[in-house]
């Protein structure tokens, strides 16, 4: 896979311009800032003129991404699933659900590498690109994806209340109304949950795009 921050460095590197670098390539400059950000990937032949104008191969304009972090989300995930076994007082959930939460999340990984052209750019949970926008777009971006997972947590009770499975649900009792009360317990749920994980996006999203910037000079 190009990377577009590679691209980007070996133009930089040869002092030249996107509309320089167009010119010399016979595309278009918004073409070339597309490759640099990920958007949309050069064709053979214009990978081949880059190198030669570079004087590199191909394979330098290639990043192989590190996935450690993923592996310590997954422990953290995971250690969390536990606990919320321990609370429901359930050790089945105990056991399972950090072994299903693992393989969700490793399993969503690697969709996302396989579905997006460009892995080395800092993206969401789901593939939502980091790079080359504003706080307030990414801040869109987080809550976007946290109100995702929240809804489908509260999907996931609504589908266990349904099959009977209150074993494997949260139910508290506050009020006598049994409606009511699920309604109290999924809103709260809803609201706790998007906010918890759009902090963890907020913090892991904005920890990876500096990092993004600082490894690329930017």
């Amino acid at each position: 896979m190009i990377s577009g921050d590679m691209l980007k460095y070996y133009r930089e590197k040869a002092n030249l311009t996107t509309k320089e670098l167009a010119k010399r390539i016979n595309a278009p400059k918004v073409i070339v800032e597309l490759w640099e950000v990920g958007k949309k990937m050069p064709r053979e032949k214009d990978i081949a003129k880059l190198c030669e104008i570079y004087g590199i191969s191909e394979s330098d304009l290639i990043i192989v991404p590190k996935h450690n972090h993923r592996i310590i989300i997954s422990i953290i995930l995971g250690i969390i699933s536990i606990i919320i076994g321990f609370i429901v007082k359930s050790i089945v959930i105990g056991i399972f659900a950090p072994i299903m939460v693992a393989i969700l999340f490793l399993t969503t990984m690697c969709i996302k590498d396989n579905f997006s052209k460009s892995s080395d750019i800092p993206k969401t949970l789901f593939s939502l690109p980091l790079d080359g926008i504003g706080l307030k777009e990414r801040v869109h971006y987080y809550l976007a994806d946290a109100l995702c997972i929240s809804s489908t947590y509260i999907i996931f009770n609504i589908i266990c209340k349904i099959l009977g499975l209150y074993q494997i649900i949260i139910n508290k009792s506050f009020v006598d109304n049994i409606d009511l009360n699920y309604a109290i317990i999924w809103s709260s749920l809803f609201l706790l949950l998007s906010v918890l994980v759009f902090i963890i996006e907020f913090v892991i999203g904005e920890y990876l795009k500096k990092q993004y910037k600082e490894n690329n000079h930017e």
